[in-house]
């Protein structure tokens, strides 16, 4: 019984320890989307030519979409972490509309979330190594093909073919 007890007392240290210092980064991410805007949406992380993100008045990342669906930043990828990440259509007139992340099959929404980067050493900058997100903005059954149209524009985006 004292075994059962010492055991149970580790587990609970070592997940209070886990939560404490192993979650990585956190904080909030905000997609701003253009108004209407339906297919895939990349975001190139550590282009040299790319902008610096702003950040809202909390301190978190605001991820704003251009028209293209192709956003080039100059900053690294976020850590792994714990994030608060909401997307949001942009209106003209400056208000936002919420888009839901992973609905029913018929509903408009932020879809197909996948993150990657390309062979290389974790030090070097591109045009040998690109990191990226990409995920779609769409209805999911409208079409069958989304994740492939997702591939194709990171392919543009970062310069290599064959990604998915």
């Amino acid at each position: 019984m004292k075994w059962k007890w010492c055991s149970l007392g580790m587990g609970m240290l070592v997940a209070g320890l886990l939560a404490a210092f192993g979650c990585g980064a956190s904080g909030s991410m905000t997609h701003l989307i253009p108004d209407g805007y339906v297919g895939p949406i990349v975001i190139v992380f550590d282009d040299p030519k790319g902008i610096t993100p702003r950040l809202d008045h909390k301190g978190g990342v605001v991820y704003e979409i251009p028209p293209n669906g192709v956003l080039r930043l100059n900053t690294p990828a976020p850590e792994a972490g714990l994030y608060n990440i909401n997307y949001f259509y942009l209106r003209s007139d400056g208000t936002t509309a919420e888009l839901r992340e992973r609905g029913e099959d018929g509903d408009l929404q932020v879809f197909a979330e996948v993150d990657g980067a390309t062979a290389g050493e974790k030090d070097e900058r591109p045009p040998d190594r690109w990191t990226w997100a990409a995920y779609v903005v769409g209805v999911p059954n409208e079409r069958d093909d989304w994740v492939q149209a997702r591939g194709e524009a990171t392919s543009r985006a970062i310069g290599v073919p064959g990604v998915l």
